[in-house]
């Protein structure tokens, strides 16, 4: 990712016209927006461990057999790991392996007779909370991820462009001051700077 040149802007030798109080702005609005920034990632966090506390709930709650529902933290979306409901199904090789279950309707899964009988209320109370977890982890990510998506790409753009259009307003500039000596022998034009404020 190239943005050198959002350091390297020095100031010109022409005094700025936007004043300072533009700039204090946008630091204050940035300084806002990486703090909801820094919230919804710990919020993503706390969710995650809350998830994560869930599914060894289910791990606890119901016996290993067949039908038992879990979680599992699989690779997805970018190399992140995804909380996702598995069901325990035996292979051909009698072996148990997890297969993913929508998170719909996952309380509706929940095996409530003969050995899974007495842990069912501890179940079906995990499932529905995590079911909502589920619901926030996709969200929050999903927010993540489209943020990342959109600024990255314009940094890795923008940031070339910047230093381009940067040495070449330096050398008009020079040029300017140079060719242009002659405009200061002139009386300067009277103008009504308040209207550059309305």
């Amino acid at each position: 990712m190239n943005n050198g040149a959002l350091s390297m802007l020095p100031e010109t030798s022409t005094p700025s016209s936007i004043g300072r109080d533009h700039f204090t702005w946008m630091e204050n609005r940035m300084e806002e927006r990486l703090q909801r920034i820094r919230t919804a990632h710990a919020m993503l966090v706390n969710v995650d461990l809350l998830i994560d506390l869930a599914g060894k709930i289910l791990e606890i709650s119901q016996p290993p057999m067949e039908g038992k529902l879990g979680l599992r933290w699989w690779v997805k979306n970018e190399g992140r790991r995804t909380p996702t409901l598995v069901r325990w199904e035996k292979g051909k090789s009698k072996r148990f392996k997890p297969i993913a279950i929508p998170v719909a309707g996952c309380e509706r899964r929940v095996k409530t007779r003969e050995a899974f009988e007495p842990g069912a209320p501890l179940t079906l109370a995990t499932m529905g909370i995590l079911a909502k977890l589920l619901k926030m982890h996709e969200s929050l990510q999903k927010t993540q991820l489209n943020f990342e998506r959109s600024v990255i790409p314009q940094i890795e753009e923008f940031g070339p462009l910047l230093a381009d259009q940067l040495n070449t307003l330096e050398g008009l500039e020079r040029d300017a001051h140079a060719r242009l000596a002659m405009y200061a022998k002139i009386p300067p034009m009277t103008t009504d700077t308040a209207e550059d404020f309305e």
